[in-house]
C-alpha cells in the first residue's frame, strides 16, 4: 500500500511526538527516583573532612557513608590518606546534612582498593543497605556526595557494568562526579549501596 508524502510526514512528526513523550516521562521518572533518594538518605551520608591541627583548615573534602548503626562509616583511603599517614598533624571530622559536626576515629584502610573506615559516635541515623546481588547493566544509580564544598548533591548516572580492564575490577558508573564527591556511595532506584564513589 502507497503512502502519499503528506502522510509519510504526518507519520514521522508523530513518532517523533511519541518520542519526545517518552523520553520527558523516562527523564522525569529519573528526577523523582534522584529526588526521593536524596530525601530518604541524606542523613547516612556525611561529609568527611580532614583538619590540619596546626591551623584548624580544611586540608580534604570529601564524603562518607554510614554501614551500621554502631557508627561505621566507609570513605576513601585517599580521602583520609593525610590523617592515616601523620595523625599527629592531621585529624578527622564529619558534618552531617544538618550541619552537626564531630570527630571521627580512623579504624582500618585497604590501600589497594582505596577503601577505609572510620567511625563515629551519637549520629542517630540510619545506616544504608548494601546491596546483596549487582544491578543489570543499563539500569539508572545514583552518586551522592558532596562536591567542591556545595552540600550534599545527587548525580544520576547508568550502571555500566564491572571494569574488567582495571587490575583491580571497578564498577563502571557513567556520570558526572566531582572531586569532594570521593566516599560517597552510589545507589540504585532501591536505595542500596552498589559502590563507592572515587573521583579523580
Amino acid at each position: 500500500m502507497a503512502i502519499d508524502k503528506t502522510t509519510g510526514r504526518t507519520i514521522n512528526f508523530l513518532l517523533v511526538l511519541i518520542l519526545l513523550f517518552c523520553w520527558h516521562i523516562s527523564a522525569y521518572s529519573q528526577n523523582e527516583n534522584a529526588r526521593t533518594l536524596f530525601a530518604e538518605n541524606k542523613t547516612a551520608i556525611l561529609q568527611i573532612q580532614v583538619i590540619d591541627v596546626t591551623s584548624g583548615s580544611k586540608s580534604v573534602i570529601g564524603s562518607g557513608f554510614l554501614v551500621n548503626a554502631e557508627g561505621l562509616i566507609a570513605t576513601n583511603y585517599h580521602v583520609v590518606q593525610l590523617a592515616a599517614s601523620k595523625p599527629e598533624q592531621y585529624r578527622i571530622e564529619y558534618l552531617t546534612a544538618a550541619d552537626k559536626t564531630g570527630d571521627l576515629q580512623l579504624l582500618d584502610v585497604d590501600v589497594v582498593n582505596d577503601l577505609a573506615l572510620v567511625s563515629a559516635t551519637d549520629l542517630g541515623a540510619q545506616p544504608l543497605a548494601l546491596a546483596v546481588a549487582e544491578p543489570p547493566i543499563g539500569v539508572p544509580v545514583f552518586a551522592l556526595g558532596n562536591p567542591l564544598d556545595l552540600g550534599l548533591t545527587v548525580v544520576p548516572g547508568t550502571y555500566n557494568g564491572i571494569n574488567q580492564t582495571s587490575y583491580h575490577p571497578r564498577v563502571h558508573f557513567t556520570g558526572s562526579l566531582n572531586s569532594g564527591m570521593s566516599g560517597g556511595p552510589t545507589l540504585s532506584e532501591a536505595g542500596q549501596v552498589i559502590g563507592v564513589n572515587v573521583s579523580t
